[in-house]
């Protein structure tokens, strides 16, 4: 099965669920045996018709923007983008953080004294 058809499936389950899953089981059965395709034409003791389901076309949605208001909002967001570049900054860890760490990795872990230890979140943050 393909991606796309995996999607389409989930998405119908999904919809189903947010329709019917709060639903009283009254509502649920009379939606059922009344207002489907096969049970429309039923006939007590016959098999029923699934071929009698119409499919459901793809509903396709279509967005209306104003460009007017479309190029004003993307102006308003690239000269806001700008002041978000100067809050960016590498982090830069402390040497010794990093050889402590190889050492952890290399399983020599029980040279370090025992007893409770704390990273300090500010200790990563180098001064400026």
């Amino acid at each position: 099965m393909e991606a796309s058809a995996d999607c389409d499936i989930e998405s119908l389950i999904s919809n189903i669920v947010k329709q019917w899953g709060d639903a009283d089981l009254n509502q649920l059965l009379d939606y059922v045996y009344f207002e489907t395709e096969p049970m429309q034409e039923a006939k007590r003791g016959e098999l029923l018709d699934f071929s009698l389901i119409e499919p459901q076309e793809p509903r396709k949605v279509v967005i209306k923007l104003d460009p007017v208001r479309l190029r004003d909002l993307r102006t308003r967001l690239s000269e806001r983008s700008k002041s978000y570049s100067a809050l960016r900054r590498p982090l830069l860890v402390p040497r010794e953080l990093s050889e402590n760490l190889e050492i952890w990795d290399a399983d020599r872990g029980k040279q370090f004294p025992t007893g409770p230890c704390t990273i300090r979140v500010d200790d990563l943050i180098p001064e400026e």
